[in-house]
């Protein structure tokens, strides 16, 4: 007993002393972002690829990359060449330049390749999309596109490689520092929406000294009685990261891992719900929401596992419902939550405030136009593409033969998921067939998942989604 307790506190201080690191290293970057210039920056964050190619701790800036892309605070938000606060863009030639997040997965790419000889051309999906790609790329020429849109397109492809060095390069051994580091995205996202309905600022903003701000509403936050946009600030943080925490969390709770710490695994679940409930975005709260109701139906809950779940949600509720700003965001995100209601008695514009449904039918006449191809990513596709529109943007942009292409990708996926769940006897791993499922239902009525158009959060979705639900099956965690 006494060696188990004292490899159990030699464990806690590693881990703690990796987390100590990892924030740290996060501070660093802030400071150097914020209080430097770019060429000190530039040398910063050229010093991190070459540190992380040589490094050993993939885990570590594996994890850093996703919290930099996750945008906490709104931090390093944008990359015009007009902002003096930014992460890099290095320039190849006078019309030509590539960011941070172009530079990293390559990088890795090319590190997975020479340490574990893992070669993306030689994955069948990987090569079924890139011949897709090619054709999508073709047709766009041929009809009208411009080449801006095609490195934009180019670059959004580079981000899908992020995929193999998180499955292939992170060590079983490491498992457990990045989940770690993982999961504590969700706390710094909450520690960083609280600032901003504290203060009225994000942290970037307040770091830029400038209004980076982006809200749908130009008020200040108030109570309000009945549903309307009025009193409902829009803020939106780490979104592309959240509901991988959310779904990862949750197996973790559900398949009574030891893995992580149990305290951190509970306080990341609640704090990524929370960060949603406090963005009120009906699509993504109810995108979250479904995925415990779909938990409920199919799979079996211990009694124990609900009185934890609800004791821990309670406990952050009351500390979040202690400030007054909180307080009120939360109920206003509860009454337009509640205006599902009309939609359900027919209103599919949920008393006029969902105007995704008027946009979404514009874009269905335009993609009816072409509707076998679509439009691809020339000037007209790009024309018709607007992120928080996500079936109806694809669908202008690849028609129906390319729905088609990714509906096949995605049953092949939940069939080969559902053979893993029979074969090893682990019901658990239904949670991220039931997380894809809601991930579908998002991309069907809120932000876009995938498309062949970069854009700021939903280029990270997909491939962060399936690398980390891919390595924790792979190493049966």
């Amino acid at each position: 007993m006494g060696n188990d307790s004292e490899y159990q506190a030699v464990e806690i201080e590693t881990t703690l002393t990796v987390v100590i690191k990892f924030l740290l290293t996060f501070i660093i970057t802030i400071l150097v972002v914020y209080k430097t210039n770019i060429i000190i920056t530039n040398i910063y964050f050229g010093l991190i690829l070459l540190i992380s190619y040589k490094s050993k701790k993939d885990y570590f800036w594996l994890a850093l990359f996703i919290l930099i892309y996750s945008f906490p605070g709104r931090l390093f938000y944008g990359t015009g060449v007009n902002l003096t606060k930014r992460l890099p863009i290095y320039s190849i030639i006078s019309s030509i330049s590539f960011s941070f997040d172009d530079f990293f997965p390559i990088i890795y790419i090319i590190k997975c390749n020479i340490k574990k000889k893992i070669n993306p051309l030689k994955n069948k999906f990987f090569i079924g999309l890139i011949v897709y790609f090619g054709f999508v790329l073709t047709y766009s020429i041929i009809i009208g596109s411009n080449v801006g849109t095609i490195i934009n397109s180019l670059r959004h492809i580079i981000i899908m490689l992020i995929y193999f060095p998180i499955v292939n390069l992170i060590e079983k051994k490491h498992i457990k520092l990045f989940l770690s580091l993982i999961l504590l995205l969700s706390i710094i996202s909450l520690i960083f929406t609280t600032f901003f309905f504290a203060r009225g600022e994000s942290f970037g903003s307040y770091m830029y000294g400038v209004n980076i701000d982006r809200k749908s509403a130009l008020h200040e936050l108030q109570e309000i009685d009945q549903f309307s946009d009025t009193g409902v600030v829009r803020y939106i943080d780490s979104i592309n990261i959240l509901f991988t925490i959310f779904v990862v969390s949750w197996y973790l709770i559900l398949s009574k891992s030891t893995l992580v710490h149990k305290q951190l695994i509970f306080i990341a679940f609640f704090s990524s719900f929370l960060v949603v409930l406090l963005s009120a975005t009906r699509g993504w709260m109810l995108g979250f929401t479904l995925l415990i109701l779909l938990t409920f139906l199919f799979n079996r809950i211990r009694s124990h596992i609900i009185a934890k779940s609800f004791f821990v949600f309670s406990f952050l509720l009351i500390i979040s419902l202690s400030f007054n700003p909180i307080k009120i965001q939360i109920n206003n995100a509860l009454i337009r939550f509640s205006s599902l209601k009309l939609i359900l008695q027919g209103d599919t514009t949920a008393g006029g405030t969902n105007r995704r449904i008027n946009m979404g039918n514009i874009f269905i006449e335009k993609g009816l136009e072409s509707p076998l191809f679509g439009f691809g990513i020339s000037k007209e596709g790009e024309k018709y593409f607007y992120s928080d529109v996500g079936m109806q943007s694809l669908f202008v942009q690849v028609g129906i033969i390319g729905l088609g292409f990714f509906m096949f990708w995605a049953i092949r996926y939940l069939i080969a998921l559902k053979s893993i769940v029979i074969k090893e006897h682990n019901t658990n791993y239904n949670i991220f067939i039931y997380g894809f499922v809601c991930l579908l239902f998002m991309h069907m009525t809120t932000n876009i998942m995938f498309s062949f158009t970069k854009t700021a959060y939903a280029t990270y979705w997909i491939p962060f989604y399936f690398s980390i639900s891919h390595l924790i099956i792979k190493n049966k965690v």
